[in-house]
């Protein structure tokens, strides 16, 4: 291998020998090939102890107790690790529906890693620590669709794989229900802070989110219709399902990382209370919220809160929101009006819109 690639040779050399699964190889690869920090030089140690950690609780060995053990490991664990372990259960022999069926226990074990410290004294019942229940939830989720991916082209009942794949995609489909409180009732208040980007940024990625499991859930309809299961649709349906796991994976970082310790830092017991009032109409996600907290300040609202965040706030908030914070602000280059636009009584379209328009419509138009 090439100089750049060196501390990956001995995977590499694990991997000709059959020692290393070769899937769990070449989705290294490519995040090193990618930039991605990735320690390369203790990442099979890593991979190995708490591939060795899961194998001890799937033996029924107390699960804090083995947690004690591997708390160096969980502290810099990253969502990306998590089914690559899993896979090297798999290659193995461990069953996957024994997997399936520890999912809650995985999701605890890696809990301590995947939520930052600060975050793991709210009461129940108070609006944040609600979404950080439902993203405990999602992982699972996330967790058993990879274990299905990975075992579709193998497994001698494919069909079967298919029926519990769409079942687990049916339930999270009400994962919109998560993202539309966020949008609906949290966004605001950061927007009023003139933090726009990260919600700009994550309702962009929740709405991808949304369309591939629509996607996703909807091939494997029209697959379990079909008669015979082609090898190429099942090996891009695995495809499909591996890449909605990791964009679920990287969804609960962003948020466990980035929103909810700025909303932590930012809004006060007031605005939470006006979050409180409302959410319940929009829904949750697989969860119901506990009764502890008890606001005493009363509601407030996006547009009673003051614009900007204070001093005191900016050296509290995640790296990369002080960040956006703080860089000079880039000159908007959107244009309402562009060349050859046609001004219309409302807005304006360009003529290629206006001909895209008029060919969608279920009927002819005539002019005279």
């Amino acid at each position: 291998m090439r100089d750049r690639y060196r501390p990956l040779s001995s995977m590499y050399e694990k991997m000709q020998c059959g020692l290393f699964p070769k899937e769990i190889f070449i989705r290294l690869f490519v995040l090193y090939d990618t930039g991605h920090k990735i320690p390369i030089t203790d990442l099979e140690e890593r991979i190995t102890r708490l591939k060795n950690a899961l194998k001890r609780i799937h033996e029924e060995e107390d699960p804090e107790k083995v947690k004690e053990e591997v708390k160096d490991v969980l502290k810099s664990l990253k969502p990306w690790e998590i089914p690559l372990i899993e896979q090297t259960l798999i290659k193995e022999g461990v069953d996957v529906s024994r997997i399936v069926r520890m999912c809650d226990i995985h999701v605890e074990l890696f809990r301590e890693a995947l939520i930052p410290q600060e975050l793991r004294r709210l009461p129940e019942g108070h609006p944040l620590h609600t979404p950080i229940k439902e993203n405990a939830e999602v992982l699972k989720y996330a967790e058993k669709i990879g274990l299905y991916a990975n075992i579709l082209e193998s497994t001698t009942s494919p069909r079967e794989t298919l029926e519990e794949t769409y079942g687990n995609l049916t339930k999270l489909s009400e994962l919109r229900s998560h993202f539309a409180r966020e949008q609906m009732l949290v966004f605001p208040y950061l927007e009023r802070r003139g933090i726009t980007a990260v919600p700009r940024v994550l309702w962009s990625k929740q709405d991808q989110v949304m369309s591939k499991i629509r996607y996703v859930r909807k091939s494997i309809s029209d697959l379990l219709q079909e008669k015979f299961l082609e090898k190429e649709e099942l090996k891009e349906l695995k495809r499909r399902l591996l890449d909605l796991s990791k964009a679920l994976m990287d969804m609960v970082f962003r948020e466990n990382n980035i929103l909810y310790p700025t909303l932590n830092v930012l809004l006060s017991e007031g605005e939470w209370a006006a979050i409180k009032e409302e959410e319940e109409l929009i829904g949750y996600f697989r969860v119901r919220p506990g009764e502890a907290w008890k606001p005493e300040a009363d509601p407030i609202y996006p547009y009673q809160i003051k614009q900007g965040v204070e001093l005191a706030q900016l050296d509290k908030l995640p790296e990369k929101v002080r960040n956006l914070l703080t860089e000079p602000e880039r000159e908007d280059s959107y244009k309402l009006v562009r060349p050859r636009d046609v001004r219309l009584s409302e807005g304006y379209l360009s003529p290629v819109e206006i001909d895209g328009i008029l060919r969608a419509l279920p009927l002819d138009v005539s002019f005279y």
